[in-house]
């Protein structure tokens, strides 16, 4: 959706309330025009803010991407797409995209604002991200998860059993899995780092975390970063 020059100018000033909504997943959700870009935001937390979502642009200028043979992608917690938009600066490729994401409201959005930006086709599903992972039986190069509810990221994909099951869906031991996992305090810095270490390091020995912009971007195989 394109807005007018004048409302872009703006929004590099101040934010612009674009749309208010909320679903039985979200309670509040709002589309704001900051710096000419679109954010998806709950009270607490940014979902996606295109090609400014920091923590992954900052990650995916770090990654060398020879391992995306297939140029398939899967994206748990797709939000208003900012993952798409920034995988296709940074490896300049067209990507088959499927998108998982459980609040409708959510998908309506991305459609409404957002999907028109991504050159490369993009199936968007609305599905629990546990359950499409213990469904399908697809594979993929690269599967990223950001799914959280407000700040926090479901229990049940912090697990073992959970990011095993991911581990299933990669086509070979080069595909790649990133998981955003919150740093924003001291507290969830320590939970983030807890899991790294003990839950998603057993999963993937050959992991990385990376402090970017507040999260803690956890990598599965360190050998996909470039300078490692």
């Amino acid at each position: 959706m394109k807005f007018p020059l004048w409302k872009r100018i703006a929004s590099y000033f101040t934010d612009i309330y674009i749309e208010r909504s909320t679903s039985e997943v979200n309670e509040e959700l709002y589309v704001i025009l900051s710096k000419g870009r679109l954010q998806l935001c709950t009270a607490n937390v940014i979902y996606s803010y295109e090609d400014l979502y920091k923590n992954f642009s900052l990650l995916f200028s770090e990654i060398n991407y020879s391992f995306l043979k297939n140029k398939k992608v899967l994206i748990l917690g797709f939000g208003l797409g900012s993952i798409p938009i920034l995988l296709e600066q940074n490896t300049q490729e067209s990507l088959n995209f499927i998108g998982i994401e459980i609040d409708e409201e959510v998908i309506y959005l991305a459609n409404k604002y957002i999907l028109s930006k991504i050159k490369g086709p993009v199936q968007l599903i609305c599905a629990d991200a546990e359950v499409f992972v213990q469904t399908t039986s697809e594979r993929f190069d690269m599967i990223l998860i950001d799914v959280f509810i407000d700040n926090v990221i479901p229990a049940e994909l912090l697990s073992f059993d959970f990011l095993s099951k991911v581990k299933d869906l990669l086509y070979n031991d080069r595909s790649l899995v990133v998981m955003n996992t919150l740093a924003n305090g001291t507290k969830s810095t320590a939970e983030s780092h807890k899991f790294f270490s003990d839950t998603f390091k057993a999963c993937f020995p050959s992991g990385a975390a990376l402090a970017l912009h507040k999260n803690l971007m956890l990598v599965s195989n360190s050998k996909n970063l470039l300078n490692k």
